[in-house]
């Protein structure tokens, strides 16, 4: 008697399809036997749908909907000796804290784009209008500091610290069941189909679309401006930057007509 496992030959190129935008992609063998396991996820809020195949323990096949960034990943699954779970099903890099409270399933998506002083405040408002109750929401922010106080940003160079420059205190996103990815730029915005995408690819529909950019720093067009030792005063990365090419540096110049560029920090 031959196992169900043995003659089975995998294939790496799977098969990717985009049809009026619904992404899928299929690789290995669907037509499971009575042996075999199927493990399977939906989310009804992104709309990804992940079916894989399993044969004696070791992953057969993969089939995935909405979401394909994990093809890779799985694919090169069954060339390895590791015993396959039902984690593969989800995405071992989101390590953001999980919705509390009400079951998000049941919720409308907010999404805000951006995390910085306005866009922090607008969350207090929600959770003081107990919004956050009534809409799962997700907060996308492309630096990776929670919001912090910009206002005050040159004590940094004084020695305070991020922690106490930061408007986020405490749990407050676990607390409300909010969602926070940071280090997430959205790279496009979908407005037919309601769909935010990040630089990875990675999708989520919404319900209702938030918009808190911020602005960003002028770089005069003069020359030299892109130079090695020519920064921007905006984000604590930016003055971590600054203060570390400032401890061998002789001289500098300082181009700048807002509070902050003229406020000298108190030693």
């Amino acid at each position: 008697m031959r196992r169900p496992g043995e003659g089975f030959v995998w294939q790496d190129a799977g098969t990717r399809l985009k049809v009026t935008g619904i992404e899928l992609f299929s690789a290995g063998e669907q037509q499971a036997g009575e042996q075999d396991d199927i493990y399977t996820s939906w989310d009804p809020i992104d709309r990804h749908y992940r079916r894989l195949l399993l044969r004696d323990g070791r992953l057969r096949g993969v089939l995935l909907m909405g979401d394909c960034t994990a093809a890779a990943a799985l694919t090169a699954r069954p060339e390895s000796d590791e015993p396959a779970t039902v984690d593969w099903l989800f995405d071992p890099s989101s390590t953001q804290p999980q919705a509390a409270g009400i079951m998000t399933m049941t919720k409308p998506v907010l999404v805000l784009v951006g995390h910085g002083m306005v866009g922090h405040h607008f969350l207090e408002q929600c959770v003081s209008r107990n919004l956050h109750q009534q809409y799962r929401i997700v907060v996308f922010g492309e630096e990776r500091y929670p919001a912090y106080d910009r206002v005050h940003l040159s004590e940094y160079f004084a020695g305070r610290s991020a922690e106490s420059l930061s408007l986020a205190a405490g749990d407050f996103f676990i607390e409300h069941g909010i969602e926070l990815r940071l280090g997430e730029a959205v790279a496009s915005i979908d407005r037919d189909a309601r769909l935010v995408r990040d630089a990875e690819g990675h999708e989520i529909h919404w319900d209702k679309l938030v918009l808190a950019t911020g602005s960003y720093p002028f770089v005069p067009p003069i020359p030299g401006n892109d130079l090695a030792g020519c920064f921007v005063y905006r984000t604590l990365d930016d003055l971590d930057r600054i203060a570390a090419h400032a401890a061998a540096a002789k001289s500098g110049w300082l181009s700048a007509a807002g509070c902050s560029g003229w406020r000298r920090p108190t030693p």
